[in-house]
């Protein structure tokens, strides 16, 4: 279920909205609300609140829910409850009902009798209107007996139509004479997601970077790199070396040689460290203070990581 916002010109779309009374599966609690009647649902959903005003309980399930912008995992309950229009009789059974944390807004389509006075052939239709404005029960295709159509009020063409449905009456279709602020594309499906999905859908997302095509034209610099990199590869001392490509001609990065090379001394004079301080276990170390300028000399236990942070020239005179 995908909210969509509207532009100002497009006029009000209700859905079927209908006034119902719900009812625990045992029947003796109830609760007064609106549900949805969703057709392009394979299941049927009620909010968590809904289902503690009950006092149902069910199974906890982790179910993915799929519509046309993509897919979630939900956590809730199943549970099972009864309902009928605020107007009706006949009790119609939900035997599998998913309880989530809450549903799409669907306010805008809950019929009034504001609404019904704007239209001549909606004459003589009552809706009763209840304090909380709130769709708390999605009815999916999955309980069809609550979407059997069994009469209708038909306008103009481009006027709601009053449907009863096996829920109770509704107002369905285009309304003009109400500004709709958002429109809603839905198709919703449920799936209780086994191992191999999970697995699935986990390595299709870690791994979906392969399976993408690049077809974006190349830009001139993009075109001129790989005759940069052709002409700057080089072979020095039996080596081959390549410059580093760049869009940019005169980029000139820095000789990092002098550090490199003072690190693999620095390895060379841990390593000396190492096998004086096994053989003897302590060493004179040399000191040139780069303030003072001036060698100071100390027996101490080795610790190479004193002298790899050390910023000072190291000289270093074994004990005899």
């Amino acid at each position: 279920m995908s909210p969509i916002t509207a532009p100002s010109q497009i006029k009000m779309v209700r859905l079927m909205v209908t006034p119902v009374q719900v009812y625990s599966n045992d029947q003796t609690d109830f609760v007064d609300t609106y549900s949805f009647l969703d057709g392009g649902s394979n299941i049927s959903l009620c909010t968590t609140n809904l289902m503690q005003r009950l006092k149902l309980r069910g199974a906890e399930v982790t179910t993915k829910i799929e519509g046309v912008t993509g897919s979630k995992h939900h956590q809730g309950f199943v549970v099972a409850m009864k309902l009928k229009g605020l107007q009706e009789t006949e009790l119609i059974s939900l035997p599998s009902v998913l309880a989530v944390k809450e549903l799409p807004n669907f306010k805008e389509s809950i019929p009034t009798n504001k609404v019904v006075s704007k239209y001549n052939h909606l004459t003589g239709l009552n809706f009763p209107e209840m304090p909380q404005r709130k769709v708390e029960i999605l009815i999916g295709a999955d309980v069809w007996q609550a979407h059997v159509i069994d009469e209708s009020i038909e306008g103009k063409p481009d006027h709601p139509r009053a449907l009863r449905a096996g829920s109770g009456w509704t107002l369905f279709g285009p309304d003009p004479r109400t500004h709709a602020e958002r429109h809603v594309v839905n198709c919703v499906q449920g799936t209780n997601e086994v191992l191999p999905e999970q697995m699935k859908r986990m390595s299709n997302y870690e791994f979906s970077d392969n399976s993408q095509t690049y077809d974006a034209p190349y830009s001139v610099e993009d075109k001129q790199l790989p005759r940069k990199a052709e002409i700057s590869l080089t072979k020095v001392n039996g080596h081959y070396q390549q410059q580093l490509p760049s869009n940019e001609a005169d980029v000139i990065l820095p000789d990092n040689r002098l550090t490199v090379e003072n690190r693999s001394a620095l390895k060379v004079i841990v390593s000396c460290f190492e096998s004086q301080r096994q053989k003897k276990g302590l060493v004179n170390l040399w000191v040139r203070s780069p303030r003072t300028s001036r060698l100071q000399a100390t027996s101490c236990a080795f610790d190479w990581r004193e002298i790899l942070t050390s910023m000072c020239e190291l000289r270093i005179a074994t004990g005899s």
